[in-house]
């Protein structure tokens, strides 16, 4: 693919989803951070509320900065559209097709949470950014592409990026440590060992050192003291099995519903090309595994979401892991069928999707923000998958492909435009009926709740809640002015 179509690609990327960011209306923390009560947070140092001190500050700056905040939405979507093509060796046209339209189709719940969010953007999205930044870093220094000099400033420059990386999200803070020492072992082993790989592991120990320090995990595990706002907890009724085959599995895999169906067609795309090249027998068991994998999990997906798995059995929640577990095996076969550092890409994002669950099946409750990082890993892999079947494909149809996702993308672009214009509106609407109320000096307002309310991370102010707080905090609001919602 040329210079000029990515430049151009990435630009207007930016461009589109930075306008399509000033439309997010301030929602649930927001309201806080932008408030005295996100300088109360920073004025006690993030005492007993979490370690994700560089996150903090960040949406500490982001919610009081309305004009750049969406720039920086924006910038982030595109740099993860950019690293996970880079990653994957598969800056085509159709790579950056398929990879913004599956990045557009996440589930609508984590779009609005990690995307449409900004507090939920600063630290899931930015904790994402990282991860893969970190990848494609040990990618180049294992492939030796870093020039000779300047290796001690690059090193002390690594540390300090791994320190503040490390205080984003904590189960990407414990990637980053299991990780970077695996790198290490591995270089050491292959009596190859950079100051890179040093200056991860040391950065990444003291940045974590620095996140665990802080005194609300404590308070989260078993036996700590309770109370101060800690809303997560690490432990709980269902045992770690448990929670694996079911909630994480859920979010993690099941509830993915698009990027499933593409990645199921990469895996039978690829399997079928390898069987025609004489590879048969390698074929079968990918393609078995994905189909098996199919019929478990649409109709968890699709006749059974996630709001109606309260009205089933007790049990049936497993077939989530099931399917995870299909999908798991499904990939590990196919990966044989890869040639060259792409087998050895492909298990790392497989390991990586691993290492960034596994924290999750001891914590509650489990949020589908938790599992971004693990859904643009996974379009690493689709990416791969491609671009190895691209071999056994012809340009019409590569130029087919990239048409549908381009179309799928364009598609999904305009409707989010469409919902959050009509969202502004009334949300702007709202906050002037509410200043109009206050400067009447009435003391109470009824507020309409926010259109496609579904597409905002806690969209209205709730009468008793904090959410009712916190919006009148935000919007310099009378303390005294009661909120009520009409039905």
């Amino acid at each position: 693919m040329g210079r000029r179509f990515e430049t151009i690609w990435l630009l207007t990327t930016f461009v589109v989803l930075s306008a399509l960011a000033f439309l997010f209306p301030a929602n649930g923390d927001d309201w806080a951070w932008g408030s005295s009560i996100g300088a109360e947070r920073l004025h006690t140092l993030f005492a007993d509320y979490n370690g994700r001190y560089v996150a903090n500050l960040v949406v500490l700056a982001l919610t009081r900065v309305p004009l750049i905040a969406p720039l920086v939405v924006g910038a982030g979507l595109t740099a993860l559209i950019f690293l996970i093509v880079d990653l994957s060796r598969n800056r085509t046209v159709w790579g950056y097709a398929i990879t913004t339209a599956l990045l557009l189709a996440m589930p609508l719940t984590m779009w609005r949470e990690t995307v449409s969010w900004l507090s939920g953007f600063t630290n899931y999205t930015l904790s994402t950014l990282l991860v893969l930044v970190y990848l494609r870093a040990v990618q180049r220094d294992w492939r030796r592409e870093q020039p000779p000099a300047h290796r001690v400033l690059r090193m002390i420059g690594i540390i300090v990026l791994a320190f503040l990386a490390a205080q984003f999200m904590e189960n990407v803070t414990l990637y980053f440590v299991v990780a970077s020492l695996v790198v290490l072992v591995a270089q050491l082993i292959r009596r190859r060992v950079s100051l890179d790989a040093w200056g991860w592991v040391i950065g990444f120990l003291l940045g974590a050192a620095m996140m665990f320090s802080n005194g609300a995990y404590g308070r989260a595990l078993p036996g700590g003291a309770a109370g101060g706002g800690q809303y997560q907890q690490v432990g709980g009724t269902e045992s770690i099995m448990t929670k694996l085959l079911e909630q994480v599995s859920r979010r993690g895999v099941v509830d993915n519903v698009a990027l499933n169906i593409v990645l199921a067609g990469a895996v039978i795309l690829l399997a079928v090309i390898v069987a025609r090249r004489g590879g048969v027998r390698r074929a079968i068991a990918p393609l078995v595994l994905i189909v098996l994998f199919l019929i478990t999990v649409v109709p968890l997906s699709v006749l059974l979401p996630d709001t109606a798995l309260t009205l089933v059995p007790s049990g049936w929640g497993t077939f989530a892991g099931l399917g995870a577990l299909l999908l798991l095996a499904a990939l590990v076969t196919i990966a044989f069928s890869l040639t060259g550092e792409r087998r050895l890409l492909f298990a790392a994002g497989l390991g990586t999707v691993l290492i960034l669950v596994a924290p999750l099946a001891v914590v509650s409750p489990l949020g589908p923000r938790l599992f971004l990082a693990t859904y643009c890993v996974i379009l690493v892999l689709v990416n791969v998958l491609f671009q190895e079947a691209a071999g056994g494909l012809g340009p019409v149809s590569l130029s087919g492909l990239a048409a549908v996702a381009g179309a799928a993308a364009i598609g999904l672009l305009a409707g989010y435009f469409v919902v959050y214009s009509i969202i502004t509106v009334a949300a702007t609407h709202r906050l002037e009926a509410a200043r109009a109320a206050a400067a009447a000096g009435k003391s109470s307002v009824m507020l309409r709740p926010l259109p496609f309310a579904d597409y905002v991370h806690h969209a209205d102010p709730t009468p008793g809640t904090v959410w009712e707080d916190r919006y009148k905090l935000y919007y310099d609001l009378p303390p005294g002015l009661t909120i009520t919602l009409s039905k």
